[in-house]
């Protein structure tokens, strides 16, 4: 499927399935939930109020789940092409904006936190690349992005996938991608201390890795990889 039919499906999505993580394309609403605490807390986020308020930009950021709990305690901003599925995000108290990780309407070097969290598998490889190009430049000198993909290597993925496309769950061409790719493609715009975490939420799997050697790599379904921008 074309990605020009994805404003169009999300917003259908998100009438289908309003709150629900369904509305962004998760089976389980509690393996959404174990990977949404799973990463908050490995970043630091399961005490919001201990830290410094931060600015926040979700890109993708669909009816607002994700980012939900940090609103309380920083200034959240969602980024989405889908007008329905940012209506409910508002709700949640996320300032919407209409538009394209692509060409991201933001001044650079202004937001302490970018999250792209299941976003990039919707592009092939270059196009995922060139999204997290751009997104680097929104981000602060000591400020962090945060990507979760889905894993080029997961033996999961791979079983599953013929059946998920039968039943009609998987409705859009996705794409796997590679921790070691991710990784060098920061390091070359200048992030440092880049660490990568495996997720597989049927099981409670979160296993911070660099994914080199270890089996996690081919355990887990999701991959989520982190890098700071150089002061």
């Amino acid at each position: 499927m074309s990605t020009n039919n994805l404003p169009t499906q999300y917003d259908q999505q998100a009438i289908d399935y309003a709150n629900s993580p369904k509305a962004v394309g998760y089976i389980s609403s509690a393996w959404f939930e174990f990977e949404q605490r799973s990463i908050l807390r490995w970043l630091g986020y399961d005490q919001p109020q201990t830290i410094v308020p931060h600015q926040i930009l979700d890109v993708g950021c669909g009816v607002g789940l994700f980012s939900q709990p940090l609103t309380s305690h920083h200034s959240v901003i969602g980024l989405d092409i889908s007008p329905a599925q940012l209506q409910q995000a508002q709700q949640k108290g996320i300032k919407p904006i209409t538009g394209s990780g692509f060409k991201a309407p933001f001044l650079s070097h202004h937001f302490d936190k970018v999250f792209l969290i299941e976003v990039i598998q919707h592009f092939e490889f270059q196009h995922g690349l060139d999204l997290i190009t751009e997104l680097t430049r929104l981000v602060a000198p000591g400020g962090e992005i945060i990507i979760v993909a889905r894993n080029h290597y997961s033996l999961v993925r791979k079983i599953s996938a013929p059946t998920l496309r039968l039943i009609g769950r998987q409705q859009f061409q996705l794409y796997g991608y590679q921790p070691a790719q991710l990784g060098k493609l920061l390091t070359k715009l200048h992030f440092c201390d880049i660490q990568t975490a495996f997720i597989f939420p049927p099981v409670n799997y979160f296993q911070v890795n660099d994914g080199a050697t270890s089996i996690a790599k081919y355990i887990g379904s999701s991959f989520v990889i982190k890098g700071k921008k150089q002061r």
